[in-house]
């Protein structure tokens, strides 16, 4: 069953602008005739009981279910404590935190795995089915140390997701996710049911794109179909999608 779901960074200009918030936008969701979203965490403004609660309120009333929550987690976001950014800029690796997943520091590394724990726990009282984080990593020359250490820290994601019935999502997203070879080792490493991939048609190098896209398609569970040029007729310009 195919589903067409609207991503709340499809409209985050309009979110940062203060033009729209989770009511405003699961209200334009169903103008639509729709009933999916994908979630940014960027557009949270706290991550306390209170104001979860009442997101998912929110989502129940207009019956919107959300397929994704998709985090770019890090210490510049409105509900992070000034205490954990005082600790990790510290130890010098404040632009680490959201992206470490596959870093060689392990203090940082289960440091970003309890972090995405706590956006699976908040995902939960969502009824989202399932959460992306990033892998992190060098996109270029993601070595064999990184793709372990990254394999290690999804297969605790996933474990702990599959305890909550959701699945873990790995999006072509930059870092090791943004190279194929370096995407199969780790899909084939992790190896849990429950670890799929938002394929993202845009994500790619332009020059691996199509070759990137028939080796992910496979694995995925749901398509970010990015584009972001039209002709007169409303075909998008950028690529071949047939």
């Amino acid at each position: 069953m195919q589903r067409i779901a609207i991503s709340s960074w499809s409209l985050n200009t309009y979110f940062k602008d203060g033009q729209m918030d989770w009511r405003g936008f699961c209200a334009l969701i169903r103008s639509f005739g729709l009933t999916h979203a994908e979630l940014n965490n960027h557009f949270f403004e706290s991550l306390d009981d209170t104001y979860i609660h009442d997101l998912a309120k929110t989502l129940k009333h207009y019956e919107i279910n959300v397929v994704n929550l998709a985090i770019d987690d890090g210490l510049h976001f409105a509900y992070e404590e000034e205490s954990e950014r005082k600790k990790w800029e510290n130890l010098g690796l404040a632009d680490q935190i959201g992206r470490g997943l596959a870093h060689e520091n392990d203090e940082l590394r289960q440091a970003c795995v309890d972090r995405t724990k706590r956006w699976i726990d908040i995902a939960a009282k969502l009824n989202a089915e399932g959460v992306r984080n990033n892998t992190g990593g060098d996109i270029k020359n993601p070595d064999d140390a990184s793709i372990a250490h990254c394999a290690d820290s999804f297969r605790q994601l996933c474990d702990y997701a599959a305890s909550k019935h959701m699945n873990m999502i790995i999006e072509n997203h930059g870092g090791i996710s943004g190279n194929i070879d370096a995407l199969d080792e780790l899909f084939k490493q992790v190896d849990r049911p429950n670890l799929v991939q938002a394929l993202d048609f845009g994500n790619w190098p332009a020059e691996k794109r199509y070759e990137s896209v028939e080796r992910s398609v496979h694995r995925a569970g749901l398509i970010h179909p990015k584009t972001h040029a039209f002709d007169d007729s409303g075909e998008q310009t950028e690529w071949d999608t047939y």
